[in-house]
């Protein structure tokens, strides 16, 4: 028994559990039981009625558009006076449900409550590499090239994440914007292209205040309005089979013709089912030529894009593509007058 009680035993005593009973360890439960019973007091001011919740929500996919870094720090400033008019709202339906509410927070606790909820009224911005670098921030000084990846894959802004982490739920005036800069993969013979390029960029505020709900959601997009590009037709559903059918398959079939007078002349001594054979080759590798082309068109201008002072490749890549166009399409253009010319004189 003598053994058991003595001091040195593994086994942890009573006072170990509860921080040995001394004035640190008491001090640090008095602490913790506060802030539970102040965290349910807030909730009560908060949400003092029954739970029913009415909002309004603007969605709306962000068009085609092409950014610098600039723009970045101006809807950084525009989201954030966006974010002080929702702090004033949520600040003045505080005071309403303090006034309505028995509740047993002082006059010193609640005017806590309300600096925090207006410090956690603030826009975080993350923003990701593709090499998986990854930022965040509540200010706008992280717009600098220098602290940016070389290639960026997406910008968000929210205005939840350090409310969460105050109050753990979303602020009642929800602000959120997705900017993707990711582009469609280069080889792709799995995925339609007749499906729309795909891409998450979208804005998004939600509240119970729809004045406030339909003046952000104008703001924002009157920002968007003058940096669209004219890229929209090209990453649309359907654009690739109407270019399959009026221009591709019709401009290969004029070549197979002209194939099969060289055919006619200098490959008589192979069967003809080779011949036909070949026929077809020749008309499914047009159309997934086209495919890699029309591919590469949405890789080289993608749905959103982002300038930067870094030397561009694309810049290469797009004037090696208008060269190639232009041969193919004077090429063409040459024939047609040439058949026309023989069909009228």
């Amino acid at each position: 028994m003598a053994a058991l009680m003595r001091p040195n035993s593994r086994e942890l005593s009573f006072g170990q559990v509860f921080g040995g009973f001394t004035v640190e360890g008491l001090a640090g439960i008095l602490s913790r039981l506060k802030e539970k019973y102040y965290r349910y007091r807030k909730g009560r001011i908060m949400n003092h009625q029954t739970y029913q919740y009415k909002s309004n929500q603007r969605f709306s996919r962000v068009p085609s558009c092409t950014f610098e870094i600039k723009h970045f720090v101006k809807l950084f400033g525009i989201l954030s006076d966006l974010c002080r008019e929702a702090a004033g709202i949520e600040l003045s339906k505080l005071n309403e449900n303090y006034q309505q509410a028995n509740t047993q927070l002082t006059e010193t606790e609640f005017e806590t409550l309300k600096k925090d909820v207006k410090d956690s009224y603030k826009i975080h911005v993350e923003i990701v590499g593709t090499k998986g670098e990854y930022l965040t921030s509540d200010s706008s000084s992280i717009f600098k090239e220098e602290y940016l990846p070389d290639v960026v894959m997406g910008v968000n802004f929210d205005n939840s994440f350090f409310y969460k982490n105050a109050f753990d739920r979303n602020p009642s005036l929800l602000i959120d914007v997705k900017l993707d800069f990711s582009k469609p993969p280069l080889i792709d013979f799995i995925t339609s292209p007749s499906f729309a390029t795909t891409n998450n960029s979208a804005i998004s505020f939600l509240g119970e205040n729809e004045t406030w709900v339909e003046g952000a959601h104008q703001k924002v997009t009157s920002f968007l309005e003058p940096r669209q590009n004219r890229r929209p037709w090209l990453h649309g559903k359907n654009i690739y089979d109407l270019f399959v059918w009026v221009l591709v398959i019709p401009l290969t079939l004029w070549n197979l013709r002209k194939f099969d007078l060289f055919a006619s002349h200098h490959l008589t001594q192979y069967s003809k089912v080779l011949i036909v054979g070949v026929y077809i080759y020749i008309f499914f590798a047009a159309l997934n030529i086209f495919r890699f082309a029309f591919n590469y068109m949405r890789w080289l201008f993608p749905y959103l894009e982002l300038k930067t002072s870094l030397k561009d490749k694309m810049a290469y890549h797009r004037i090696i593509f208008f060269v190639i166009v232009t041969a193919i399409a004077g090429t063409l253009a040459k024939d047609l007058f040439v058949w026309a010319f023989k069909l009228l004189f």
